[in-house]
């Protein structure tokens, strides 16, 4: 499946096994960086209680985990699009096998689930929902097709739609085309653009984050690792009807901290700056020394979300991210 990813073909699993071994292998790393795209959106508006999700490209329901996780007992009702009908009901066993433990909403707290077996692009007419989200799916259709899925999804929010995507370089460029589309379209875009400017990169350089997730010891056997914990890349987009706040500045690349300062790199009205805080800037230099990679800055305006993964120190990886 990496391989075949790598050479730009779907990476989802068709088979029993492979879909099995793709739930083991790749579904934390997927949860991880959907939840942490989530936080973003639920820390720009903190008062965003979502009742309704439109999960389009569901896959084994891991939109769904993250919601619950971000949201708490909000979603009362979600709708689960895929064209794999094998993986939406695989799903579908694991929430039902859950524990308490695993799965804190259970019985009457659990949102009523609605699985609708179809593609994105020819989707049913959908309803609107409170939120959208189109995780590691647009990226796997070629640009007309991606562009009327976008449609698609946008058009179904009522509240808030999330866009995640691999966390490379095509990944980027997509994702400002569809921010620019999105735009056209009337929508608010509160991250992870701290304007509503031009994307200041270029060359080799590309805007996406990272999370840190533990690794199981049976995740560690499959994926061959001795590390307890892995790296997700992964970029962004939070779309809404109504405006949200947003950080002045967005610190892309992860803090480098020196003896007597930290470096940061800013996206800050359309342009992309290095800032240098000293130990004489007090608070600014002790907020600088916690700050994380995808953290709004100045630290008092930042959209810091609480979140149970560490950002992590580097850029890169040899991790594919995948659906």
């Amino acid at each position: 499946m990496a391989e075949r990813y790598r050479d730009g073909a779907t990476a989802m699993p068709d088979d029993e096994a492979r879909r099995i071994a793709y739930v083991v292998a790749r579904m934390p790393a997927t949860f991880a960086a959907v939840r942490a795209a989530l936080a973003r959106l639920a820390a720009a508006a903190p008062r965003l209680a979502p009742a309704s999700l439109l999960d389009l490209g569901a896959g084994p329901a891991t939109g769904l985990w993250a919601v619950e996780d971000v949201f708490g007992g909000s979603i009362a009702h979600a709708t689960l699009l895929d064209s794999d009908t094998a993986m939406l009901a695989l799903g579908t066993r694991l929430r039902e096998a859950a524990t308490h433990r695993a799965a804190p909403f259970q019985g009457a707290d659990r949102p009523r689930l609605d699985v609708v077996h179809a593609s994105l692009t020819r989707p049913p007419a959908l309803p609107p929902h409170d939120l959208v989200l189109c995780a590691y799916v647009l990226g796997e259709l070629d640009a007309r097709n991606a562009l009327e899925a976008l449609g698609t999804a946008w058009h179904a929010t009522s509240g808030a739609l999330v866009v995640v995507e691999p966390g490379w370089p095509r990944g980027h460029a997509r994702l400002m085309a569809w921010r620019s589309r999105l735009m056209e379209w009337g929508a608010h875009v509160i991250a992870p653009c701290p304007h509503d400017l031009g994307c200041p990169l270029e060359d080799d350089d590309w805007c996406h984050f990272a999370t840190r997730l533990e690794r199981t010891r049976l995740h560690r056997q499959v994926k061959d690792g001795s590390l307890g914990w892995e790296d997700e890349k992964f970029a962004y987009l939070v779309a809404t009807r109504a405006p949200a706040r947003r950080p002045p500045a967005r610190i892309i690349h992860p803090p480098r901290i020196e003896k007597g300062h930290v470096c940061l790199r800013l996206c800050r009205d359309g342009r992309a700056e290095p800032l240098v805080v000293s130990r004489r800037d007090g608070r600014s230099f002790k907020a600088a020394r916690k700050a994380r990679w995808g953290d709004g800055w100045p630290a008092h305006a930042a959209d810091d979300p609480p979140a149970r993964e560490t950002d992590s120190p580097a850029r890169g990886g040899d991790d594919p991210p995948a659906r």
